[in-house]
């Protein structure tokens, strides 16, 4: 009986929060959302002047998009206000699912713990996709022209966003190919540069490819500003087309901008295809611009293939260039596989070049790797370059948990290089473990 009250309580609980809202949030619905995006659009105009909205307004409409499940647009609250209601709450007056989920924090933390395991026992699995509502919402100024568009947000139904107190028209749903025509005839009449950048955005959310690389590719290739068009150069890269890679490479390789070049690369490390890899490799091999070489040579870094491992590589051992080839090391340690840090181990040894090697073990220091601890410590002990041996007592201090400090106490104790023993105590003195505090307090001691 206690569990029903708890409920009817939490029912009219809820019925007096939107009742509440209803009252200071005025929305107004359009009649047939069946018709054409456009004829509701101006509807939505003519609505504003009928009722005298000269304080500004919003008009909005919905399209849907795959997304992670556990993935949003807009303000996410994990504790939200109880009065501060979703979107899907004040236009449809029906209790959100986020919500729900917000009801019991146990089940909620049970749920993250389920998912944390998922990933870790199956680190390719990836985030289960779904169908959700994304809202595309524009405020209206005084005047009521589509050159008078003041902000722009876009945001999950089932999240919060503020109104500034100002009505709300809703459209209701839209067809991509409607909504991105719309947008648009809204980025030809938008009057500032900042209202621009977030037509982009709103189009590059957008489920249609298609649809979404042209409109892209139109303000990419344009004389428009280039913070405009780097914000195009990513949303491209959210794209995953054949046509989205191409236009990227060309991008990165003539663009007159280097920003919109460097971004381009970026979109493309973010293109979830075969050929994203073979483009990065070709930039980072044959593009004029050292920093677009530098740029892909980063983001080969930053997944798991074996052919960019490879070509990192080769980089890191041949490349003329000494910058490029310590960035591809760089590259190499932020590959989170055995093979590539064998790769680090095997340059950290053998590289022909000081500063390669030196590189390569300053960055096995970051490695938490019994691989890698013993690695440094062979080099601490056997290598002919005092300054690589340095190199190495240092990296020994960078391991995490300080799992260097017993291969430290060795150095200082029995090393055979009087400057490497002094090396090695110095760095124990800048430590906080008790065990470098009682080796050193021994070495003092010793007669």
């Amino acid at each position: 009986m206690n569990l029903i009250k708890k409920q009817i309580a939490g029912i009219i609980f809820f019925i007096l929060i939107l009742s509440h809202l209803s009252f200071s949030q005025t929305i107004v619905k359009h009649p047939n959302p069946t018709e054409k995006l456009g004829i509701r659009w101006e509807w939505a105009l003519s609505e504003a002047k009928k009722r005298n909205l000269r304080d500004g307004f919003w008009v909005g409409y919905r399209i849907q998009k795959l997304m992670g499940e556990n993935s949003f647009m807009g303000t996410f609250k994990s504790h939200p206000k109880p009065d501060e209601l979703t979107l899907e709450e004040i236009i449809f007056g029906t209790k959100s699912s986020m919500r729900k989920k917000d009801v019991d924090d146990d089940e909620a933390i049970k749920e993250a713990a389920q998912r944390a395991l998922k990933r870790i026992k199956d680190p390719n699995s990836g985030e289960e996709k779904v169908l959700k509502d994304v809202a595309i919402l524009f405020r209206f100024g005084k005047a009521v022209s589509t050159k008078n568009i003041e902000k722009l947000r876009v945001s999950n139904l089932s999240l919060y966003v503020d109104f500034d107190d100002k009505p709300l028209i809703w459209l209701d749903k839209a067809e991509d190919s409607e909504s991105i025509a719309l947008i648009e005839g809204l980025y030809k009449d938008a009057y500032s540069e900042e209202i621009q950048e977030k037509l982009v955005t709103a189009v590059g959310v957008h489920e249609s490819s298609e649809l979404t690389v042209s409109f892209l590719e139109k303000v990419l290739t344009s004389s428009d500003p280039d913070d405009i068009r780097e914000k195009a150069a990513f949303w491209m890269g959210q794209q995953n087309a054949d046509h989205a890679l191409k236009i990227l490479l060309k991008i990165a390789q003539k663009d007159r901008s280097q920003n919109v070049r460097e971004k381009a690369v970026f979109g493309i490390s973010q293109i979830e295809l075969d050929g994203a890899t073979d483009a990065l490799i070709f930039l980072a091999e044959k593009a004029d611009d050292d920093e677009v070489r530098e740029k892909a040579i980063f983001w080969l870094g930053q997944g798991e293939r074996e052919e960019a491992l490879e070509f990192l590589i080769k980089v890191a051992k041949n490349n003329p260039s000494s910058d490029l080839r310590e960035k591809a090391v760089f590259s190499i340690s932020q590959m989170d596989s055995e093979k590539a840090l064998d790769a680090l181990i095997e340059l950290a040894y053998r590289a022909e070049q000081n500063n390669v090697r030196k590189k390569a073990i300053f960055w096995l220091g970051q490695k938490a790797s019994k691989k890698a601890v013993a690695a440094l410590s062979d080099v601490v002990e056997n290598d002919s370059d005092v300054e690589v041996q340095k190199g190495a007592v240092f990296a020994l201090t960078q391991l995490p948990n300080n799992e260097g400090i017993p291969h430290l106490i060795k150095v200082a104790k029995t090393h055979p290089s009087k400057e490497i023993r002094k090396k090695a105590i110095f760095w124990l003195g800048q430590s906080d473990d008790e065990r470098a505090l009682d080796a050193l307090v021994e070495i003092v001691g010793k007669k």
